[in-house]
C-alpha cells in the first residue's frame, strides 16, 4: 500500500474518480482513475436515480479541486484500468466507509488480479 496526496479532478460515479497524484519532491504523476476499494455503488445507467444520488453524494465530500489522501491497495490497475484505493477527505473522513454507512454503496470485495 502506498499513500499519496491527491487533487480531485472529477468524480465519475459513486465508486470511481480521477485524481492528480503528488509523488513528493515536486514530482506529479499523470492523472489516474481510481475505483474506491471495497465498495460498489449503483451505476449511472439511463439516469437511474440511485446512481445519480451516489455520484452527487461523493462529489459533495470530494469536490473537484479538493485535496485528499489516497491510499492505494496495489500500485497496478484492475481489469478496467483503474487503481484501487481508499480515500480520506481533508476532514479526515474515510470516504469509502462513508459511502456504505450513508446507504449510497454496499460492501464489495473483488478478488485482486
Amino acid at each position: 500500500m502506498y499513500e499519496y496526496s491527491a487533487r480531485v479532478v472529477s468524480v465519475f460515479d459513486g465508486d470511481s474518480a480521477r485524481f492528480d497524484i503528488d509523488l513528493g519532491f515536486y514530482v506529479h504523476m499523470a492523472r489516474v482513475t481510481v475505483r474506491l476499494a471495497g465498495i460498489n455503488a449503483p451505476e449511472l445507467v439511463k439516469g437511474e436515480p440511485a446512481g445519480i444520488e451516489a455520484r452527487d453524494f461523493l462529489r459533495d465530500f470530494i469536490p473537484d479541486g479538493s485535496y485528499v489522501t489516497l491510499t492505494t491497495i496495489k500500485d497496478k490497475t484492475e481489469k478496467y484500468g483503474r487503481m484501487l484505493g481508499v480515500i480520506v477527505n481533508d476532514e479526515g473522513i474515510n470516504v469509502n466507509d462513508l459511502m456504505v454507512s450513508s446507504g449510497h454503496a454496499v460492501t464489495y470485495m473483488a478478488m485482486p488480479r
